[in-house]
């Protein structure tokens, strides 16, 4: 599976690429919400893991730039500790509230993007 992290924490980022390479999945990570859309001329993601809080463009004026692009488009999965009430506003696939455990990132991989 191709999954694309974007979250303003890079250690963050460093740990779910190494846990989700070390179960076999592609992993691009963006450090914000313009270097995501500036990546996905390069990168087809099965899946996106999105903060919802990050400086300069916000994790829903992401979704809302990326929804307006030509499709198809990834699922989005919110990884955050902003809350659930965080999505308003988002059409998400699934949440996952900080810190989690790496198996309930596994479970909704598999739920959100079962064919990758």
């Amino acid at each position: 599976m191709k999954v694309l992290a974007i979250d303003d924490d890079r250690l963050f980022l460093q740990m779910v690429r190494a846990a989700l390479e070390e179960e076999g999945h592609q992993v691009a990570v963006a450090t914000s919400g313009e270097a995501a859309l500036d990546l996905l001329g390069q990168v087809t993601p099965d899946v996106i893991l999105l903060d919802i809080r990050m400086p300069r463009m916000s994790g829903r004026t992401f979704a809302r730039a990326y929804a307006s692009r030509p499709g198809p488009h990834a699922p989005l999965i919110v990884v955050s500790g902003a809350g659930e009430a965080a999505m308003t506003g988002v059409n998400v696939a699934g949440y996952l509230a900080k810190p989690f455990e790496l198996d309930a990132l596994l479970h909704l991989l598999r739920e959100v993007a079962p064919a990758a």
